[in-house]
């Protein structure tokens, strides 16, 4: 969560990134303090497959990719080492979906990425003989 208190006097303080004492702010035992706890808002953002169908997801923003990859797997049975997600040309590996710039009605692409190879093959010429072969 990130939490960002506002003070009267218009300073603002961020305790995950700030090291100062509340005195430092003006704030002394016996002060009075108001508290306004937001949570971030829900948005819908598209998921669009590699078929080109979309599916609706709703989100917040703070998300981690992780997450949303496990609820695109949930959902659209894709499990998440094949998933390649990508979002305005940058794939998407870790972080929050804010990171990756997707807001209200962003459409993610879900790319697969298949693993495995191909099998062992021979190539036969018309004679019948083998001349290639892995």
């Amino acid at each position: 969560m990130d939490l960002t208190i506002s003070l009267m006097n218009g300073s603002s303080l961020r305790p995950e990134h700030d090291s100062a004492t509340l005195e430092s702010y003006g704030l002394h035992s016996g002060a009075r303090v108001n508290l306004l706890v937001t949570t971030p808002a829900i948005i819908q953002v598209f998921l669009k497959n590699d078929k080109g169908v979309n599916s609706t997801y709703d989100i917040k923003p703070d998300e981690t990719v992780s997450h949303f990859k496990s609820r695109v797997e949930e959902r659209e049975r894709v499990p998440v080492s094949q998933q390649s997600l990508v979002h305005e040309g940058r794939v998407m590996n870790e972080g929050k979906l804010s990171d990756y710039n997707v807001r209200a009605h962003s459409t993610i692409s879900l790319n697969l990425r298949l693993r495995g190879g191909c099998g062992h093959f021979r190539l036969i010429d018309i004679s019948g003989h083998s001349f290639i072969s892995s």
